[in-house]
């Protein structure tokens, strides 16, 4: 826009002049720059490698594996043999102690378990081997699966043979429990001494009223006799204010702790409080006998301001009565 609001004129763009040789110019431009090969950035072969270190640590695992005489440490032979008699001599004593059988004749005394009494309780243990396992682990995936929860509250699916086996084993072990519970509890009362005094059929308790005070049952004048004598002259016992570190209240009053000074505090408090009643008493009659007075003088006031509006009221109601009789007549006479 110029300066008045005309719009400007739309300027046309120059022709620019070309020549023949400029057109040649850049043609020669144009094919050497399609010939010419086109400069690629420079990219690496492979990649690097995501997991630096990998080979050295790799190398490391592989030198540090050990094989089976190498243990660690300066370990030869003969310790190696030791080692594994002795292994050997361990195996065939936990294969006995597994089978029942004792180590030696001062084993049996050291032993951790009684196989015998073990057996007679519970039965022969049934050893089973690898094959009637499988054949048992196929009976049980053929099955049906059910689902079983134990005392400790877990469950668990099995197949209804193998709950059928566990409910036994469950069942026999609450009877051993119960059966041990019982024979723990008879031994303990074979070991409790019986009571000595011990009442059969009816009887009068008359032990029951036999005390250290009284040797048959007590009367009315042998329970006072027994009541402790109160002792005369004994100091009372009051609140003392200065044994609390505490805030007292606004009508908090502190007593004497002389006998005498306290009763004439007390009446002095109680003549006090009657002086305070009668007062109360007074000004309350004088407020009422004010009232009293208000009411009457409004009372008053009332009835003279009835008598006034009921006067204007009568005047102005003869006045509109003697208005419309005189003009009556003076229409009767026209």
């Amino acid at each position: 826009m110029s300066l008045y609001g005309a719009p400007r004129p739309k300027s046309k763009p120059k022709p620019i002049p070309l020549s023949q040789s400029s057109i040649h110019a850049l043609a020669t431009e144009l094919s050497l720059a399609r010939t010419r090969p086109r400069q690629s950035r420079a990219r690496p072969s492979e990649k690097p490698p995501s997991n630096r270190g990998v080979a050295a640590r790799a190398a490391r695992d592989e030198a540090g594996q050990t094989t089976n005489r190498d243990i660690g440490g300066d370990v030869d032979e003969r310790q190696l043999v030791r080692s594994r008699k002795k292994l050997v001599i361990k195996a065939g004593v936990y294969e006995r102690l597994r089978r029942g059988g004792g180590g030696g004749e001062g084993e049996g005394e050291d032993g951790l378990v009684d196989f015998d009494k073990k057996w007679v309780e519970e039965g022969e243990p049934e050893f089973r081997s690898s094959d009637d396992e499988e054949e048992e682990e196929e009976e049980e995936e053929g099955g049906e699966m059910v689902e079983h929860t134990d005392d400790l509250g877990r469950t668990r699916k099995v197949s209804e043979k193998a709950l059928e086996r566990i409910l036994r084993r469950e069942a026999r072990a609450k009877l051993q429990s119960q059966d041990q519970e019982s024979t723990t509890s008879s031994q303990s009362l074979a070991a409790q001494p019986l009571p000595e005094a011990i009442s059969y059929g009816p009887r009068i308790q008359t032990g029951a009223f036999q005390t250290a005070n009284f040797s048959s049952v007590p009367t009315a004048d042998m329970l006072a006799a027994a009541m402790p004598v109160e002792k005369e002259g004994v100091e009372e016992v009051h609140y003392d204010a200065g044994g609390e570190v505490r805030t007292k209240g606004v009508g908090f009053y502190q007593f004497s702790k002389d006998e005498g000074e306290r009763k004439r505090e007390f009446a002095e408090l109680e003549e006090e409080r009657r002086r305070t009643e009668m007062e109360r008493e007074r000004m309350a009659e004088k407020k009422r006998k004010r009232k009293e007075d208000l009411e009457k003088r409004k009372e008053e006031v009332r009835k003279k301001r009835r008598v006034k509006v009921g006067g204007s009221w009568l005047e102005g109601f003869m006045g509109e009565l003697e208005g419309g009789k005189g003009g009556t007549a003076e229409e009767a006479d026209k």
